[in-house]
């Protein structure tokens, strides 16, 4: 935690954009022993813009998941994963962050194989809605609202992040990607738009 605090701290600046392309959950004992919520506490302290559900996210069931982020003092996103007990998306579909006068639209994307990389028993109560029609619903809504640039923030692979650039270039300008752990030394650029991870 102290090292990615350190980075954070010198690099960041009033002009910064903080986005976490998810799977946050993963890997350490403290989590499975908090069933997540311990790294939302974390995430809290990175003051992070947003961060879109990865598929790691739903590793102790939607319904720990769902409690978890009600500790979270950042914006979480996903446009596409549906809870149907609560009749409602698991995170925000997009959000708009202004950054020295310029208006940032932010839509975010969960891996749409969310159900055969996850357990079955964890996500029994998700619908997966279409991923390109909840891309171009968000970009509507955003356009709406004068949004200068469109981000998606992506939890979904270097490939597919390919795809939707090539799909929606004439609206989306970046793409901040997750889940395949592609080091990208430099941004991919495809059809203009630009993608890292």
């Amino acid at each position: 935690i102290g090292s990615m605090l350190g980075c954070l701290k010198k690099y960041r600046t009033p002009n910064s954009l903080v986005l976490n392309g998810g799977d946050d959950f993963q890997g350490t004992p403290i989590s499975n022993f908090t069933r997540g919520k311990s790294q939302i506490e974390l995430l809290n302290l990175y003051n992070i813009d947003a961060f879109v559900l990865g598929n790691h996210e739903f590793d102790y069931s939607q319904y720990s998941l769902d409690s978890a982020l009600k500790l979270a003092k950042f914006d979480v996103l996903s446009a596409n994963v549906f809870m149907s007990s609560k009749n409602s998306l698991m995170g925000k579909p997009n959000v708009i962050k202004t950054i020295n006068g310029v208006k940032f639209g932010i839509i975010g994307i969960t891996l749409p194989e969310l159900f055969t990389t996850s357990l079955p028993l964890n996500v029994t109560d998700l619908v997966m809605l279409n991923t390109d029609s909840v891309i171009q619903a968000g970009i509507t809504e955003l356009k709406a609202q004068n949004t200068d640039v469109i981000i998606l923030l992506t939890h979904a692979g270097l490939d597919a992040d390919k795809e939707l650039a090539a799909k929606f270039f004439a609206d989306v300008d970046i793409i901040v990607g997750g889940h395949s752990h592609t080091t990208l030394f430099k941004p991919v650029i495809v059809s203009g738009v630009v993608i890292v991870q």
